[in-house]
Formats: structure tokens, C-alpha cells, sequence
């Protein structure tokens, strides 16, 4: 994706590699966390392998501003949303792969200039962003 997005080595045009991506992004890490619940009889166990190994949107945030490149984490409680949401980026994404342009963040936020988002409720919401 990032070689799509023309981003390529400095040093020699090449794509980034994955491993170099991943050091770009902090690293390695390890994280054991074990969540213990008597009261219902419930027990988590979360692994994490890289430096903020529970905290993912965090992670590919800190990635992406080293980049210098913009992303998207939307959440919702809404499976409609949801669906409405990847159906509109994959759209997008096929468009620009039968015209050849490039897929930029401005592509996606012009293509959707209204969005639905789950309200505090419970319910979905609608939200203009500008």
C-alpha cells in the first residue's frame, strides 16, 4: 500500500521492505497481560509483539507520523456503518486502480463528505465533516 501510495527508500527508490516498515514503526516488543475475573470465573490472556502491544490505533499512528502519511482509524459501534464504511473505501480504491491515479487521503475524505457514526445512544448519528 505504501509503494501505491508513492512512497518508496530515499536511498535507492525501492518499496519499503516489511522489516524496515517495522522498524520504521518502533520495533520489536513483547507484552504478557493476563486478566483475571473470580467474579465471573473469566480469565483474558492478551499478547502484543511490537512496543505498544495492546494500543494498535496508537501503534500504526506513530508509524504513519513518521511516514508523514495520513490514516483513517474509524470506529463505530454500527455494523452498517461499518459496512458502509469499507464498501465506500474499496469503491474508491477500485476507481483510482481503472483510472491509475493515485489513492490519497484527500480522495477519501472528498468522496465522503458525510459519514454516519454510532451516537452515545446507541444509535447511529449523522456527522458532516468539512
Amino acid at each position: 500500500m505504501l509503494a501505491a501510495a508513492g512512497l518508496r527508500r530515499p536511498d535507492t527508490g525501492d518499496p519499503l521492505s516489511e522489516a524496515l516498515v517495522f522498524g520504521i514503526a518502533g520495533g520489536l516488543g513483547a507484552l504478557y497481560i493476563l486478566w483475571e475475573w473470580e467474579a465471573h470465573n473469566v480469565r483474558v490472556l492478551v499478547l502484543g509483539f511490537h512496543h505498544l502491544g495492546n494500543y494498535p490505533v496508537r501503534y500504526f499512528q506513530g508509524l504513519a507520523d513518521r511516514l508523514n502519511v495520513r490514516v483513517s482509524v474509524p470506529e463505530t459501534g454500527s455494523r452498517w456503518v461499518a459496512t458502509e464504511s469499507l464498501d465506500g473505501a474499496l469503491a474508491l480504491r477500485e476507481r483510482q486502480a481503472v483510472t491509475g491515479s493515485p489513492s490519497t487521503p484527500d480522495d477519501v475524505t472528498r468522496e465522503r463528505k458525510s459519514t454516519r457514526t454510532c451516537s452515545d445512544d446507541g444509535g447511529d448519528a449523522e456527522r458532516t465533516e468539512g
